[in-house]
């Protein structure tokens, strides 16, 4: 694991994006799209060593088993063909009341080869694919997070205002209240990161620890307004990633408010998971990426528009052999929670629990759990590069 530590979420007040067109009982969905991970030097053909990037005459050496496909290759970022199609396929999902966005639109900076990538880069990508995301879904709106693949230098963000946030407020500027530009141009409030500078959550001159407080305050507003909320992020709050302080402020605030948090909504890890908080008050639903570090993938998340409790959760995939060698990619279900793991809805921190347990301690669920876990199941052929890490 990386010895960096983030701490990326945020407080989103779901029920003010809905009620509007919600009516009482019904069971409406939603859009969970995670690490797309564009690459605008992805080259068709060129090998995945070279992590899908044309050096030189090597181009023309590539082994018919290394080259990059058309709509991606396990080991690189993502191609335009490949956001293309899972852009077009998410909207032919039919009504949706919103997207639930988690970060990591850029590139990794991992080919020491190649470009590296710049702050320009950088901005270019986020507005990018920024705009894309305002395309497929013009009349939705969409709750966007921070990427530690979209500051720059990666994995690390000081305080703002400074050009990675200032033109992120920009691109989202449409889905965000003035209070809520103030926080993002200034602190990234809808991902704030806590790196090596933040040192922990500790004391409240730390970034992390304002953070936590402005979670806070605003989970005691939602909570005396009688309304619900989802606390979406990119990456999970979990040991492997937070500080210990940071990650005990998570569970202790998340505790006090279990009452009104219907979900924890993540990505970052290019897999699908679940994590149960050390003190049980909830559990981290983490998507799969678009980006196939093991085959495409985006999830549907159903829920009930009077009590805002997920209902359900509806995973997507492709298969990431069969487009490159027919030309078109199609995605299909993978599976849904309630029929895969004999859940009932609504799924609350109960449901997860037990089913936690039964992938723990059932051999037949465990089994089940780790194939939809690497999306059908791309561990078998994933190509694993050097200095590739699952973020």
């Amino acid at each position: 694991m990386t010895s960096l530590r983030w701490a990326c979420l945020a407080a989103v007040l779901l029920l003010a994006l809905v009620c509007a067109t919600a009516s009482a009982g019904q069971t409406r969905r939603f859009l969970h799209i995670t690490d797309i991970h564009w690459d605008k030097f992805y080259v068709v053909g060129t090998s995945v060593t070279d992590l899908c990037h044309s050096h030189g005459g090597r181009r023309t050496l590539v082994a018919a088993d290394d080259q990059a496909g058309t709509f991606g290759a396990r080991g690189c970022d993502s191609p335009y063909p490949l956001v293309t199609a899972a852009l077009q396929f998410a909207r032919s999902l039919g009504p949706l009341d919103f997207v639930v966005w988690t970060g990591d639109n850029a590139r990794h900076n991992r080919d020491k080869a190649f470009l590296p990538t710049s702050q320009d880069e950088i901005l270019y990508e986020n507005t990018q694919v920024t705009q894309w995301m305002q395309q497929s879904f013009p009349s939705l709106t969409l709750v966007p997070s921070i990427g530690n693949n979209d500051v720059y230098p990666h994995d690390s963000l000081g305080p703002g205002p400074n050009a990675i946030l200032s033109n992120l407020t920009a691109n989202w500027r449409q889905w965000l209240s003035p209070a809520s530009q103030q926080t993002m141009s200034q602190g990234g409030y809808f991902a704030t990161q806590f790196n090596t500078e933040t040192k922990s959550c500790s004391h409240n001159k730390y970034p992390g620890a304002q953070q936590f407080a402005w979670l806070d305050q605003t989970l005691s507003a939602i909570r005396q307004s009688g309304q619900k909320a989802y606390l979406t992020g990119h990456v999970p709050p979990h040991k492997d990633y937070y500080f210990d302080s940071c990650l005990a402020a998570y569970e202790t605030i998340t505790a006090n408010y279990a009452d009104i948090i219907v979900g924890h909504l993540f990505g970052h890890k290019h897999s699908d998971h679940l994590y149960v908080l050390k003190n049980q008050a909830g559990a981290i639903l983490v998507a799969p990426s678009v980006l196939p570090q093991y085959n495409p993938s985006l999830r549907v998340i159903e829920y009930d528009s009077s009590s805002y409790e997920i209902m359900n959760v509806i995973t997507y995939w492709a298969n990431l052999d069969a487009a490159n060698a027919q030309g078109s990619l199609t995605f299909k279900k993978e599976y849904d929670m309630v029929s895969a793991y004999g859940l009932s809805a609504p799924l609350d921190t109960a449901q997860w629990l037990d089913m936690k347990q039964k992938t723990d301690n059932d051999p037949a669920m465990a089994k089940l759990y780790g194939f939809y876990k690497y999306v059908s199941s791309g561990m078998t052929k994933a190509t694993h590069i050097p200095g590739h890490p699952n973020c």
